[in-house]
Order: structure tokens, then sequence, then C-alpha cells
């Protein structure tokens, strides 16, 4: 049985967007909120870009986005087992977007080694 943990990092795909925060699936934890307040202090909330009804997180600095379907690394703060969801954060370095999610770990040594 998965049990979190507080301060446990957990990777996960934004379930939805909204202007208090985001809702991420980080797989047996099917609700994991993360507010405004504990997103990267650069990240602003837009809705309606391009003329479209979406949401988004923008980075001013770099223009990354956190849509639906971005996967995100975040460390959990707060934690319900009984209904297996939480409360997290993604302010810290190295949290947020991810680009390189589940690469396979021979694909890594191979990388680092130099192979092709």
């Amino acid at each position: 049985m998965y049990r979190p943990i507080k301060g446990e990092v957990v990777d996960g795909v934004v379930e939805s967007v909204n202007e208090l925060g985001i809702i991420v699936d980080c797989g047996p934890l099917k609700r994991v909120f993360v507010s405004q307040s504990a997103l990267p202090e650069n990240m602003v909330y837009k809705s309606g870009i391009d003329g479209q009804n979406s949401r988004v997180y923008i980075d001013v600095k770099s223009q990354q986005q956190i849509i639906q379907n971005t996967q995100v690394r975040l460390r959990l703060r707060g934690v319900n087992n009984e209904t297996l969801s939480a409360v997290a954060e993604m302010s810290s370095d190295f949290f947020g977007h991810q680009f390189h999610f589940y690469k396979p770990y021979s694909q890594i040594f191979h990388d680092t080694l130099g192979f092709t």
C-alpha cells in the first residue's frame, strides 16, 4: 500500500489550471493541489491566451508554460492518507515544469558515457 509522506518529491501531470493554483495527478495521489503562492515566484496566471478559453501559468523570464497535461515535479507539504490527496509546492530549485520524465536508466547510462 502506498502511503505518501510529507516532504516526499513526486512527479505528476497537471489535471487542471485555475487562478487559485493547479491540480496535479501523481499516480495514486489523484488530487494534489499546488496554490498560486507555492508556484515559482516568476509564474503569472493568464486565461484566454490566443483567443481561446485556455488557462495557463507562464514564467515571465523563461516563457515556460504550465497548462493541462504538463509534466511537473513537486514536493508534498501536507498529506491526507485516507483520501490520498495532498497539498504541495513547486517553488524550490529543480521543481516545476519537467522536460525529460521517465527516461529509461539504460538511456541515461548511454548518454552519460557518450554511446551512440
